[in-house]
């Protein structure tokens, strides 16, 4: 308080004198509080600063004070500055800052950050990437994260519809069709978050060839004899469609079906070997 007289004086010489006061008052600190980082993800360090914090005669004391979220340890709450570690939640936390100037005044501020969770990483692959028709694949995902696997989901998404073993398994088996082409899947996985990852992989089904077999009703014919070709015995996971016999030594000659399974043909009147080709 500062305090004033003033006396005045008359022509007469005469006087009067009266008072007056003012309470100077202090001005209040201006608290600024701001984080690091407004979306930590889970285990990053953040840091609180108040360092912007203004004062006419300057701040003497900061105090820091969580209000909202998981509690946290901050590495020191006297100070302009602070921090802590991100928890493993997904959640909003708030932060109260507190300044104080020589005065004794004081202002208060918040800050808050938003922690994200970290998503999971994800990969796929195939036992075996050219699987033969009617072969077990196994499809397999690795997959990893910070908090844990929650789930898998696998879906084909293109090809030959197969039927996986499981869809909610790391890996699954099927058993590859008969349609010949490519078979795409692809698998999502959840961390305990909710957040969610995928990952792909591409297989292309092969066939199984058929086997020819050949054989004929007499190795030793006379001359003028019937001779049978025979190549019913050849086999097919899926069946022989088509037969082709070719002669390929000696003299030539006339088969009765040259596209069928049997083929017959009468021996020369030659002493020689005479050699055929069946293809299926």
């Amino acid at each position: 308080t500062l305090s004033f007289e003033l006396t005045v004086t008359d022509v007469d010489g005469l006087t009067d004198t009266t008072g007056v006061s003012v309470d100077v008052t202090g001005i209040a600190p201006v608290a600024v509080a701001t984080a690091s980082n407004p979306t930590p993800l889970q285990g990053d360090i953040v840091t609180l600063n108040g360092a912007a914090s203004t004062d006419n005669l300057g701040v003497v004391a900061y105090a820091w004070l969580q209000t909202v979220g998981t509690t946290v340890v901050l590495s020191d709450s006297t100070s302009a500055s602070t921090t802590f570690t991100a928890p493993n939640t997904v959640e909003t936390l708030s932060f109260e800052l507190t300044v104080t100037d020589v005065d004794g005044l004081t202002d208060t501020t918040t800050v808050s950050v938003d922690v994200t969770g970290i998503a999971p990483t994800v990969t796929a692959s195939v036992s075996n990437v050219t699987p033969v028709q009617g072969e077990q694949v196994t499809l397999s995902s690795l997959a990893s994260d910070n908090l844990g696997i929650a789930s898998y989901s696998w879906l084909q998404t293109f090809g030959s519809t197969v039927t996986l073993s499981g869809v909610t398994v790391a890996s699954p088996t099927f058993i590859a069709p008969n349609a010949l082409g490519p078979l795409n899947f692809t698998v999502v996985v959840t961390d305990t978050d909710g957040l969610q990852s995928s990952a792909s992989v591409v297989m292309n089904v092969t066939g199984i060839a058929p086997v020819a077999v050949a054989s004929v009703s007499n190795v030793t014919p006379l001359q003028g004899d019937t001779v049978t070709l025979n190549g019913a015995a050849s086999t097919d996971n899926l069946g022989v469609v088509a037969y082709a016999w070719l002669q390929t030594v000696g003299t030539t000659v006339a088969l009765s079906d040259a596209n069928s399974s049997i083929a017959t043909f009468t021996a020369p009147n030659t002493v020689e070997t005479l050699s055929f080709e069946l293809t299926v």
